[in-house]
């Protein structure tokens, strides 16, 4: 359902049930923006993956238990109206293309 609702927004949305599987998508599609369920069955090497590429991170969880990486962009739990969701990834990207300028600025 999320990412169907991305999609009406003009979001291109790969899925990815594992997280060996949403590492594969990372190496092939360059994400700007990844959100995943707290949950999601091995996701170490996810979570490193976009952790080195500096990929804006937004997790899901079905309850408050659990550990989020702490450069998370945002949390959601669920349920959580999908008008969240689509303000959190634009507030993501708006984060990521701030970092960027101020990147190329100082170098």
């Amino acid at each position: 359902m999320c990412a169907r609702y991305l999609n009406r927004f003009g979001f291109q949305v790969e899925e990815a049930t594992t997280g060996e599987a949403a590492v594969a998508i990372i190496g092939t599609c360059h994400p700007h923006v990844a959100i995943g369920e707290l949950t999601l069955p091995r996701d170490d090497a996810f979570q490193a993956r976009i952790r080195e590429q500096g990929i804006p991170y937004i997790v899901t969880a079905t309850s408050d238990v659990g550990i989020v990486l702490p450069d998370a962009t945002a949390v959601l739990v669920k349920p959580f109206p999908l008008a969240e969701l689509l303000q959190e990834v634009r507030r993501a990207l708006r984060l990521a293309d701030q970092a960027a300028r101020d990147l190329n600025d100082s170098a």
